[in-house]
């Protein structure tokens, strides 16, 4: 239904226009992409089953990529190019490549922020532990964890136990998450600067430049 009324939309208003194909695949592209993501969203959220360590961090970046990255940023900015007449193939690639890594920094900080900051800070109830979200912590968590560690998280992730949600908060401490999470976003940040040196001087230049800087080291 949401797909038809897309097309709707878009036909009834720009049929007539050269840039009608272009919007009606990106669309297109991307709700295939969601709706194919949405199930691995739901697949690999534990909701208090056994967890699946190997599964998590293989599949994080998969999810991220289009839970995120496609339908958060790189829709609208595609649709915006589109419109402006920014068709050039290489641009639009330079573009995607960008928005999936900020994308990704978006959802990384997402994840940190839920975990480590306040509820009234960041708008939204801390749960993500007690869902079993496959997230950017448990992920890097199973990747520097010890056998002993790793057993913890097994044990206590994906749980509503007061006692267990503490547990695992510890374990992303002793594992020195807010540390790697602050290196992280630094190689994300010169990673972007490094993209962005490619882009030609102009205002889609100046436009990611300034995404960029509102959101490395955002708070909320």
């Amino acid at each position: 239904m949401l797909n038809n009324t897309i097309k709707y939309i878009i036909r009834k208003h720009f049929e007539d226009k050269e840039l009608c194909f272009d919007l009606l695949k990106t669309f297109q592209d991307t709700l295939e992409e969601q709706y194919a993501n949405n199930g691995k969203i739901y697949i690999f959220t534990n909701y208090g089953k056994k967890l699946h360590p190997n599964v998590f961090t293989a599949q994080y970046h998969s999810i991220v990529g289009y839970k995120t990255s496609h339908y958060s940023f790189f829709l609208p900015v595609t649709v915006a190019m589109h419109f402006a007449g920014i068709n050039n193939v290489d641009k639009l690639r330079q573009a995607e490549a960008i928005l999936s890594n900020v994308g990704f920094l978006f959802n990384v900080q997402d994840d940190y922020m839920a975990c480590f900051e306040e509820s009234k800070v960041i708008g939204k109830d801390n749960t993500d532990i007690q869902k079993g979200k496959c997230t950017w912590l448990v992920a890097t968590a199973f990747d520097y964890a010890t056998p002993v560690q790793r057993n913890i998280l097994k044990e206590c992730y994906g749980s509503s136990d007061p006692e267990k949600v503490k547990r695992v908060k510890q374990l992303f401490i002793d594992l020195e998450l807010p540390d790697r999470y602050s290196i992280f976003e630094d190689e994300m940040y010169n990673l972007q600067n490094v993209l962005l040196q490619k882009l030609s001087p102009g205002p889609l230049h100046k436009f990611f430049s300034d995404l960029l800087g509102k959101l490395y080291r955002r708070s909320v």
